[in-house]
């Protein structure tokens, strides 16, 4: 399980947490959070909570930035317990995921962790023939055709018609 340590703001996995996903997951995967239900003296288990993620891709060619609103969160008195069920945009690009934790009473206190990150793994082995993960870049260049294949550039000659 995820713990929040309110003082210093720190998302601490445990060692057994490896990654976040592989390239293409969706909704495959879960991060239980747990956390203080207090930060000094105020109570946070009436706020609303909001995770924050950026995907960036390894080389930080591409991003992609998202929210996830947790829809499971439970305050037990001292501790307040949530999850992520992680989704597509979380694991878009191969690279690693930054996320951080945010909570507000919707009025005028927020309660902000630091980022925190986990990688996103390649696909061993791509179905032949897939291009779901693939793009078509728009570029023409004296007839040739660029596409991106996970981590590789393609280039192929135009087809004349």
């Amino acid at each position: 399980m995820i713990t929040i340590d309110n003082d210093l703001r720190t998302i601490n996995i445990p060692s057994d947490t490896k990654l976040l996903g592989v390239v293409g997951d969706k909704g495959v995967n879960r991060l239980e959070i747990e956390m203080p239900a207090y930060y000094k003296d105020i109570d946070l288990s009436s706020y609303a909570v909001k995770i924050n993620f950026r995907n960036v891709e390894r080389g930080g060619l591409r991003h992609i930035e998202g929210e996830y609103i947790p829809v499971d969160k439970v305050s037990t008195g001292e501790v307040i317990n949530f999850s992520w069920l992680v989704g597509e945009d979380a694991c878009k690009y191969v690279g690693i995921t930054e996320f951080s934790i945010c909570l507000s009473d919707s009025e005028t206190k927020e309660f902000n962790t630091r980022w925190a990150m986990l990688p996103v793994l390649k696909r061993q082995f791509p179905p032949i023939g897939c291009s779901k993960d693939s793009e078509t870049l728009g570029l023409d260049v004296k007839g040739l055709e660029f596409q991106v294949d996970g981590e590789t550039l393609i280039v192929k000659r135009k087809e004349e018609k």
